[in-house]
């Protein structure tokens, strides 16, 4: 529930223009919040701190706390989980105060133990956040990285396909799947020569868990017999490895080590798939690894193009806090970015924080420079946030 009292305000009435009052607001506002503005000017007189502007579809978003009705109303909440989540929202004072709502949630990165002080800067660090999602274990998509391996005389020039409309022509690139399971994956690469490669590879996108490292080593014994042994994340525990052999053979165990022979030459792919726990955190969720790379039989002379994938990048960082935006417009429904899957274009970035003053109900707050680009899910369809620049602040 809202508390009106936690709240910046902008009065009608520019104080600024009494130099007593502005004065006396400087010397004692340190210490306390006075009855002039909340809301200081950035640089010229009258400038408002706290903004939110984009576009909502074709429509125009252009909010600014202290006029129109606005103010930005700033608390922090503790969920049943004991992980803090801090918000700021833009709300209105007037008849539809119900209306015209944004709301922005930062959810802390961790869990809290009782007395343990917030580390907002940690949990507000300038850096590209993920948005949470409700309903999904893959909500934000799993984010691998592709590796190209050519053949030929460079320069090269490469034009990936992901099988999902979205595409590159990067040498080593990044791409977000926004559902687990097989991929098909196209690679051509044309080099100096104009000899063109293609590589269409099968690949597998484990579902979203916390973020870890970790890799894999090969060693061909004889000519088509290789050693294989994981490397995961120092410090952590492995739960469960799954080795996927490329021939259409698997093992799965929690050995670091295999070994396998292959029945014919050629060039395969292996993908190991990796299951960790922090030894040290016992309500920590598990985090998930999955690595692929080529390996090649003694007889292949030419082993042609290949590319390595490496996934681990979920989103559900135990290190990063995540986001979740809401909307409620002029006509009073509701929407959320928590409700439904973001598309790959969706991106939420902090540029700046400050600390900022104490608001009326005794919490420190901090002041963020945002951008963002996103989906909001309604019971009546979705709009598309874009382009938004916002100026907010939380409690904490």
């Amino acid at each position: 529930m809202y508390n009106p009292s936690e709240k910046y305000e902008k009065k009608a009435k520019n104080v600024f223009k009494n130099p007593a009052m502005a004065l006396f607001c400087a010397v004692i506002g340190t210490f306390f919040l006075c009855n002039c503005s909340h809301e200081l000017p950035d640089s010229d007189e009258g400038t408002p701190v706290f903004t939110a502007n984009g576009m909502l579809n074709n429509n125009t978003l252009n909010i600014e706390a202290g006029r129109n009705g606005y103010y930005l109303y700033t608390q922090k909440t503790l969920g049943a989980d004991s992980i803090y989540s801090f918000v700021g929202s833009f709300k209105r004072t007037n008849a539809d105060s119900s209306h015209g709502i944004l709301r922005i949630e930062l959810r802390d990165y961790k869990k809290r133990t009782p007395n343990e002080p917030i580390d907002i800067e940690k949990a507000s660090e300038p850096k590209m956040y993920y948005f949470r999602n409700s309903n999904s274990a893959t909500a934000n998509g799993s984010l691998l990285k592709f590796i190209a391996e050519p053949m030929g005389v460079p320069p090269f020039s490469y034009a990936w396909n992901f099988g999902d409309g979205q595409t590159s022509t990067d040498a080593n690139t990044t791409h977000r799947f926004t559902y687990s399971g097989n991929h098909q994956v196209q690679l051509v690469v044309r080099d100096a020569q104009n000899r063109v490669q293609n590589l269409s590879n099968p690949i597998y996108v484990p579902p979203t868990y916390n973020v870890c490292s970790g890799n894999f080593s090969h060693n061909r014994t004889n000519d088509r017999t290789f050693d294989f042994e994981a490397m995961p994340t120092p410090d952590m525990i492995c739960t469960n490895i799954r080795w996927d052999l490329g021939d259409g053979n698997s093992v799965v165990n929690n050995q670091y080590f295999t070994q396998h022979t292959y029945q014919k030459e050629g060039v395969y792919y292996v993908t190991m798939t990796m299951t960790l726990r922090n030894p040290a955190d016992s309500t920590a969720a598990p985090c998930l690894v999955s690595v692929s790379k080529k390996v090649v039989t003694a007889s292949v002379n030419a082993a042609g193009l290949g590319f390595n994938y490496v996934s681990g990048y979920a989103p559900t960082n135990q290190n990063l806090s995540t986001i979740a935006i809401y909307y409620t417009d002029q006509n009073g429904e509701t929407y959320s970015s928590v409700m439904g899957l973001q598309p790959q274009w969706s991106n939420f970035t902090i540029e700046k924080t400050e600390g900022y003053r104490i608001n009326e109900n005794g919490k420190a707050t901090q002041k963020i420079k945002a951008n963002t680009n996103c989906r909001l899910f309604g019971d009546n369809g979705y709009i598309d946030f874009k382009n938004a620049e916002l100026n907010f602040g939380v409690a904490y």
